[in-house]
Order: structure tokens, then sequence, then C-alpha cells
């Protein structure tokens, strides 16, 4: 074999840098973003309408108007590259932009605008966003969180954001460190679970990049993940090359997860600019890699606007931990599963960021750099971005028998580029530099990874099983309530089913429902004395009870399996800690150490036990090795203080607290001092949080010579915004109970009796709460929490009082105009909607209501109007105000041709097809028109117009594939096939939708068919007199006969 190499090497120098080369720094400016600012927190606790965010609350204000605001921003630069994050909106990496071309390769919005999509609502786009927890975008993505930052000893720059997850207590934060030297930047994350309860585990690193026609994604794999687990082909699906950006002008948003390669960067390239974006990392820190594209109609067009001003659209590239974003669907079997968070653990993993420039493509990436090389015929031509300073060989190997070594100096971000040719096939390529493989390609795909993506071959599940694994899903996304009744289903049918049994014991522990939890634990133990889960479940029943002993002997048990060691030593310690053992207690904390050097639990458990023993140096000592790992944590500065005991420690400690919640952070800590049985330590901590009602709870509860005057404080606070979750606060609100008479002390125990699925004792409280509440927002919350549970009369006397004592809330008068709605009087419900609508302009939430009551009275000519009007700023995946357009047209339509106005109905028709943008949704590619088409056959019918008539009942036929066996349109297709004469087609297709579709809509569907052939009554109480097709049935039947 012959090997011609052709050299060139592009020295493209880096510009604009600020200060000395091959330094890096940090600085923290004020900085005024243009923003569109969101507001209007909702009063009502979110148990009553989102119960797994609880105790988070949700805002519903969003502005069409943009403000110029400061914000804190966090720059770090270097010679190459600068990073921007943002604390206040979540901890949020801006942007990042590379500096020899000025170009950001992590999508920097020039705007700060926030429109309702995350779990709380408030969502901006661009940048880097941090997602813990559950699926969805995090509780804290638009708030502020704690943070950071320094300058390291090695020169490079680190920022550190982070908070607490409150539903499940986590704590995750992120190091975003970018070296003095490199043209990478790093985010390194740590998480850890400080309960002794299973929590759900998700976490994607949601990147930003632009897109453009031009665009090409390099994502190794050969297969497409879909939320529900379905398996598509990648990068081609039906014949689409859908890795081209301009290729996915089709359908809807676009989310993929690419998997099948052990390969794991992605990015983009953007082949007529010459520049991308991309991502690496190792494979088991984060093999999820997920492409997502809204879609590119209008449908996803309008989010451009919504979301930017002049930045243009952008495409998430996100990194996971998981393969999948899953959400279990039963209509795909799929080996994917959603994972759990072990207790008392900790989890670290890190992921790095780049941007490539004037190579072609992504074909591998490493510290060393991203390289790309692109095989036609006789020639490979070869391009390099490295990430720092090269200066050796890089070494070609072509089949294994030949190679060249070619000399390379340069700097980062430079483009180095080689043409190689060859005159014999190529089975395989390897390309190194200084030893180092940055690149192999061979005809087998070594990297091609041999697993089950799909359950094909999966033995098949025991119903138990199944029960057993779909009450775990729910478990796992935080839906407790489901996932009792799903376990509770199981075992009535498998009392034995071992792990069905444990996992119920430790849902009654999260429930504070310990003699029923031990009661279950005991059957479970009772089966396998050694269970080493059953046993760590066992001890922390045990601990909660108070009974330590027991708990000691269980968790030993436990500490038998390296899955449960370090924790069930560390609470251990935690136990012989709080019992004022502080030799055992120092013991256990080294053994869980030893079992896990970076367990956080055990490194503060150990901190305190050398500070109580005297030994301050090594108490130092172990606090900065807990800096090491997590440097936001404040119990290190609390307990530095402690030992110090002045006012700049203690200054210190505090000005690092910077969330949202501040109070929440104290509350969190003085748990920790609680259960090491340091009360004096905890009140000392609470005395310098924020003022709250729950902070003066736990201090009077802690310390009786306060007791009196910290629960009168407690009283004197208004109840909005209180809202007590954690399993401490049940018994101390219990003992104010005793100690002194207040609705709101009952209203507070109901809460936390609710947020720990003791959901019927909890609303029981509610009900005896009588009307001496002088807080319109308790009478609005306890008419919703109570909505399905209480007679509606008392319901509406809650939301009537609401109103008495507060005018200017407007969720009152909705929940009033949808309680008279729903009872049948439609006037008291337009009567409210017309004062609402007056008091607050511009509420598009009662605006909505109002145009859906009009549409239901047949007001169509006012709701038009009103739709014309109105402004929707939607939420992610919202169609209600286009559904309600629709409707309104097709009804006005309908009235028409009871009147036979056929023309008028003919226009109506027309522009029930249009997609008003003010209405917060834009048209997408197919929209599906069946409605439309099928009235508009009649009325071509009612014309005489046979040509159109049959054009119309054609196009009700061609949309028939795009629904499934569930629609209640499937009964126009199915019509239209007989008005057509293909009765044979129209036979096929009922049979098919029995066959497929659900009994009850089954069932709906027969008598949609039976009301146009006058068989049956047609009035079953599954046809509801609103409902558009039944409308349109009726009144089109005897036209269409």
């Amino acid at each position: 074999m012959k090997l011609k190499i052709a050299v060139f090497l592009a020295l493209m120098l880096a510009i604009g840098q600020p200060g000395t080369a091959q330094e890096a720094r940090v600085t923290q400016q004020a900085t005024v973003f243009e923003t569109y600012p969101f507001s209007d927190p909702n009063p009502v606790p979110s148990l009553a309408y989102k119960p797994n965010i609880y105790p988070y609350f949700t805002f519903d204000g969003y502005s069409v108007k943009s403000q110029n605001k400061e914000w804190n921003l966090i720059t770090l630069e270097n010679e190459f590259l600068k990073v921007t994050v943002m604390p206040e909106i979540g901890g949020r990496i801006w942007g990042a932009i590379e500096k020899s071309t000025s170009e950001d390769f992590i999508y920097e919005n020039e705007v700060v605008k926030f429109r309702n999509i995350a779990m709380r609502g408030p969502w901006t786009s661009g940048g880097i966003e941090f997602n813990f927890g559950i699926i969805g975008h995090s509780p804290a993505t638009a708030s502020p969180v704690d943070y950071i930052y320094y300058t390291n000893e090695d020169g490079s720059v680190t920022c550190v954001v982070g908070t607490i997850d409150l539903p499940s207590r986590t704590q995750w934060r992120v190091k975003i460190n970018l070296p003095k030297d490199k043209a990478y930047f790093e985010t390194d994350a740590t998480w850890y679970n400080p309960e002794p309860l299973r929590q759900p585990y998700y976490n994607w690193m949601t990147a930003a990049a632009h897109v453009a026609n031009d665009q090409e994604f390099y994502y190794p794999g050969h297969i497409a993940l879909q939320h529900s687990g379905e398996v598509k082909d990648w990068p081609v699906q039906d014949g689409i090359e859908i890795n081209l950006y301009k290729n996915n002008n089709f359908g809807g948003a676009k989310s993929q997860h690419i998997a099948g390669s052990y390969l794991n960067h992605f990015g983009g390239y953007f082949h007529d600019k010459g520049i991308g974006f991309g991502h690496f990392s190792t494979y088991d820190d984060s093999p999820g890699k997920k492409l997502w594209l809204w879609a590119l109609s209008r449908n996803g067009g309008i989010w451009e606007d919504l979301l930017t001003d002049k930045n243009g659209q952008y495409m998430e590239f996100q990194a996971g931990r998981m393969l999948n974003q899953f959400s279990p669907s039963k209509n795909v079997e799929t080996p994917l599963t959603k994972a759990g968070f072990a207790p008392y653990t900790i989890d670290q993993w890190s992921n790095f960021w780049f941007p490539v420039k004037q190579i072609g493509g992504i074909s591998n990436v490493s510290k060393k750099g991203v390289i790309h090389l692109e095989k036609t015929n006789n020639l490979v031509k070869l391009g390099f971005n490295p990430f720092q300073k090269v200066d050796g060989s890089i070494d070609i190997k072509i089949n294994g028998s030949s190679s060249q070594s070619i000399p390379v100096k340069g700097n980062a971000m430079d483009v180095i580029s080689h043409e190689i040719q060859v005159d014999t096939p190529i089975k395989e390529l390897v390309v190194s530099f200084e030893g180092e493989q940055l690149y192999k390609w061979s005809e087998t795909d070594d990297m091609k990874l041999i697993r089950p993506f799909d359950k094909v071959n999966a033995p098949k599940q025991s119903p138990n099983q199944k029960l057993y694994f779909e009450a775990r899903q729910y478990y796992y996304s935080r839906n407790y309530k489901k996932a009792k009744a799903t376990y509770e289903e199981l075992l009535e049918n498998d009392p034995g089913h071992q792990q069905g049994r444990i996992d119920y014991a430790e849902l009654l522990l999260r429930f504070t429902q310990y003699d029923e939890a031990l009661e279950n634990i005991y059957k479970a133990l009772s089966a396998d004395y050694f269970d080493h889960q059953a046993n760590f479940v066992a001890g922390s029943i045990y601990l909660a009870k108070g009974q330590t002993t027991q708990a000691l002997e269980a968790y030993g048990w436990a500490a038998r399996s390296m899955e449960f060691r370090s924790s069930a030593y560390t609470i251990m310690s935690e136990i012989y800690l709080s019992e004022g053992q502080l030799s055992l207690a120092k013991d256990y904390a080294k053994k869980a150490l030893k079992n896990n050097t970076d367990n956080i639990m055990a490194l503060q458990a150990l901190a305190v036990i050398q500070r109580l023993q005297g030994e301050k140096d090594l108490a130092k000592a172990t606090l900065d090795k807990l800096w090491e790992i997590d440097p936001l944590n404040h119990f290190i500065r609390f307990e530095r203080y402690l030992m110090d005991k002045t006012p700049a420690s203690l200054d210190e400690f505090k000005k690092v607290i910077n969330n949202e919640f501040p109070y929440q952070t104290y509350l969190e800590l003085a748990a920790v001092y609680k259960k090491y049985g340091l009360k004096e330590n905890a009140v000392e901590l609470l005395q310098n949080s924020p003022p709250h009602a729950l902070v003066y709870l736990w201090i009077a509860s802690m310390d009786p010579a306060q007791k009196e005057a910290q629960l009168e404080k407690m009283i004197a606070q208004p109840t909005e915004f209180v809202l007590p979750f954690r399993k401490e606060t049940l018994p101390m609100l219990k003992w104010a109970q005793s100690e002194v008479t207040s609705w709101k002390i009952d209203y507070y125990l109901a809460l936390n009796l609710m947020a720990l699925g003791q959901e019927d004792e909890g609303r029981q409280i509610l009900k005896t709460i009588n009307q001496s509440a002088d807080e319109a927002s308790f009478y609005l919350s306890r008419a919703l929490l109570l909505d399905k549970y209480e007679s509606q009369e008392n319901n509406l006397k809650d939301l009537e009082r609401a109103l008495e004592l507060d005018k200017e809330q407007w969720r009152t008068y909705f929940q009033i105009s949808k309680y008279h709605n729903k009872s049948g009087d439609q006037q008291k419900a337009m009567a409210v909607l017309k004062e609402a609508t007056k008091a607050f302009p511009g509420n598009y939430v009662l605006e909505m209501e109002m145009i859906k009551l009009l549409n239901t009275n047949g007001d169509y000519k006012v709701a038009m109007n009103l739709l014309d009007k109105i402004q929707v700023l939607p939420h992610e995946g919202a169609g209600g105000g286009r559904t309600l357009y629709e409707s309104v047209y097709l009804n006005a339509a309908l009235q028409d041709i009871q009147s036979k106005k056929w023309n008028a109905a003919a226009s109506k028709i027309e522009k029930s097809r249009i997609w008003p943008e003010n209405l917060g949704v834009g048209k997408p590619f197919d929209p599906r028109e069946i409605l439309q088409d099928y009235l508009a056959a009649a009325v071509n019918k009612a014309k005489n117009n046979r040509p159109q008539f049959s054009k119309y009942l054609e196009a009700v036929i061609s949309q028939g594939d795009q629904l499934n066996s569930n629609s209640k349109e499937q009964a126009l297709v199915v019509l239209a096939l007989k008005h057509s004469g293909q009765e044979d087609a129209a036979e096929k297709l009922i049979d098919k939708i029995k066959k497929e579709g659900s009994p009850s809509v089954v069932a709906n569907i027969e008598q949609l068919l039976d009301l146009a052939e006058n068989r049956g009554t047609g009035t079953s109480q599954d046809l509801k007199d609103n409902d558009i097709v039944q409308k349109i049935i009726e009144t089109t039947k005897s036209i269409l006969k």
C-alpha cells in the first residue's frame, strides 16, 4: 500500500483576550438585561394542583412588555473562552463564547424572557440548565440559587452553584470550571441524598445552541429512543436523514435520545459558517445524549418569538445520567425504567463543553481536542482543533500495517488540517497524538453496543411482577398516592412479594405511619432475616420510633451489604452522637468514610464529634475535606462559626445563603443538629434565620424559655406561602396544638399531614376550621384542597368568603365562575367573569374562561370578537387557545347550517382553519382538519356542488391514518367512507376500531354511528350535548343521508 500525505497547518490566533495569555479570571458584575419578568405567585398550596412539587408554588404572571433589570452576572474567562453564569436564574450557564470567532457555542440570549414552561412556570431559553429531581425543568430553574466563585491553585477558575431540591430534600451542586489554558469548560455535578429514604433520580444538563439550515448533528449511535422507550432508527428515519436540521421540516417538535454507541460525544456543526459546538464525557458519567428541536413550522417558530427577541431559534443538546427522559406508556414495552436515588448516598460526575472551528464536523472528542475525518474514495480529510497547547506528532495508522507521524505544534483552537491519499480500501483507521488515541474507525464498529433496547427477548412477566414495576415507576415519579395503591393491590394479590413488601414499608415510613410500616417490615424480615434492604428500612423505622437499640441492630445487618454499608454506618454514628457516645460515634463515622471517602453526611458527623471532643484542628481538617467535595455546604461555615463565635465567621456563613428560600436552608441545617441531639446549636442557628412562621415554631419546640414568645410570633404571621412538609415539623405542630389554640396551627398541621401522604387526616382537620379564620387565601386554598372531598355548597361558601375578604385575587373569581358553570348556572358564571375581567384587564385566563362560556351559551359573535383581542402567553405544548378558537367558529358554522346560511357557514369553516398567533399557538405543518372537511362536504352537498362534496369527503378519508383508534373523529371517517360509497372500507375500519380501541371509546363511536343513521337514541352518558363530533353528526345527517 502506498501512502501520500499532504499537510496544511492553519494557526488561527485567539483574539480579544483580556490580561495576559495563559491566565484565567472570574469576576462578578451587576449587568442590565432587557427582561420580561414573571410574577403572581399562586397562594394556593400546590398539594391542590401539582402535589409532586410541594412545597414549591407556581407563578401565573408573564409580561408582554420588557423592562431593564440588573442581574448578577458571573464571568469566567481565559484566552480562548468566555463563560457567563446567572446565579439568580437557577445558576444556569447563560452562554459561552469562543473568542477567535466571537461566536457563542452555548446559546447566549440577549434578553431574559420568562415564559410558562417549567414545573413552577417561569423558564427562559439559552445557556445550560441544571435539572435534578424528577422529569421536567427544575423548580429552581428561574429563581436564585446559592453560589460562590474562586481561583484555584492550578490557575483555573470556578463558580459553584446549587441549592436544595425541597420535595426530596436532596442537595445538588454544579462546579463550573474553566481551566487557565484550555478551550473547554467543565461542569462537575455533586448530588447527595441525606435522607434514609430512596428518592427519584433524574438529571439532565440542558444546553442550548443556535440552529440553521446548514447544520448537521453528530450523535454517535444507531437508535433514537423516544420518551416512552420506543426505539426508532438514527440517523435515518423513514428514509429521511434527520441528523440534518433542514430535513426535520415535518411533524412537530423532535425529542430524540440517541443510543447504541460507547462513543460519548455529541454536538452540531454549521457547514457554511465552519463553526460548531459539543459535549463529551465518559460514557458511565453521562450516557444520555438528547437532541431536542422545536418544530420547523410556525408551531415551533412562535416559541422563537416568545422566548427571545433577536437571537433566533435554538435547539437543545442535553447530557443525561440515564439513556432517556423516561415517561412510561402502556402502549410501549421497554426495559427502560425510572431510577431511584439510594438513601444517604452521594453521586458525582463530570461533563465537558467545547466549541468547534473550521474542521468540517465532529468524529471524536477527548480532552486533547475535537477531530473530524471525512473519507471519500481514496482521500481522507482530517481536521483537528486542539483544546490545549500541542507540541508533538499525530500518528496515523491504516489497516494496522502502515503509519505516518506528522509533527504538530500549535495552540488551543488552532485549525490543523491534513489530507491523506490511499490506494487500497480502508478497513481500519486509527489516529493518535503522543500515544493517546484521538480517533478509531473500523468496518466492524467496535464501539457499537449490543444490548437489548426493547423487550422482544424478555421473559414474560407475571401480572404481579408487572404491578410491582408499575408501583415502582410511580414511586420514582414522586406519585406516592398511586404508588401506595398499586403496592397494596400487589400485596393483596401476592402477600409474599418480598421487594414489594419492603418498598411498601419504606413508603409508609415516608408517610410517618410508623406502626404500620413496622408491621410490614416485620413480614419482610420474617421471610428473610438477613435481607439487607429490609434491615436498612427496619433500622430507619425503629429510629423514627425512638427505638435506637433496635435501630442499631438492624443497621448493623444492613451494613453487611456494600450497597448500604457506608449509609448504615453513618446513621449509626449519628445515633451514638445523639446519645453523647462520642467515641463510638467517631468509630462509626470513620467506618462509613472507609467505605465512601466522599460521604458528606459522615464527614459532617465527624466534624461535629471532633469539635465536641475539643479536637479543633482535626475538626477544621474535616471541614476542609468537606469543602473540597461541596464548597457550598453551609454546614461547613456554621461549624466554623461555632468553633470561634466571631461576627466575621457568622457573616461569612450568612452571606453565602442567597437562594430563593433562605429560611429553608436554616431549617434544613437545624434538622441536622436536631438529629445529632444538639438542640442548642439548632436554636442558635435558627435565631439568625430570616423571619418565618416555621422558624418560630422550630425555636419554640426546642427552647422552653422562648416557647410563648416564639409561638406568639408564629401565629402573628400570615399563612400565605407557609408550607410545612418535613417529617420533623409534624410532631412540632401537634405539640403546638396542645399549647395554644389557633386555626393557623390547625391549618399548618393539615398541610403537613397531606404532604406526608396522610391526606384523609389532613382534610378532616381542614373541615373542622370554622369561619374564625380571617385570611382570604385560607378560604381559597381550602376550597381547592377539598374540591373533590367536600360538598360543592361548602366550597362555594369558602370561595365567597375569600372574595369578601380580598377582591384583588383573580383566582377567586375564576373558581366561583367555574363553580356556577359546573352547577348549570351560566348566567351567574358570566356575571362573575364580567366583573373579574373588568377588575383584571388583560388576564387571559379569565378571558379564555369567558370565551368558553360564551361558546357554551351560543354567543359566538361576542366570542369571536374576544378571540381577536386576547393575548395568550401559553405554556409549552399548550393548545387551548387555538382549540377554543376552532370550537367557536365550528359551532357558529353549525348554527349557520341549521339556518341554511350556506355561504356564511362556509366562511366560518374556512376561518376555523386559521391559526391566529395571538392565541399562543403556531400552525403545524399538517394540521388535522377532519371536522372542517366533513362540514365543508355537507355544505357543498347542500349547495349541490358534487365535485367539492367528493373532494372534501376524500380529504376526511385521507386524514384517517393520522388518528388512533381511540379518537371519536374516526366516526366521521367511517361516515365519509360510506357517503363515498366505500362500504367495505367503512366496515373494515369499524372492525379495526373495535379491535384496537378502548371499550368506552368503541361504544361511543358506535353510538355516534347509530346517531348518524337514526338508530338508537344517542343519549348515552358517553355522548355529551356539547361534543363537537356529535353536534356535527346531528346537524349534517339530514343533509348527507
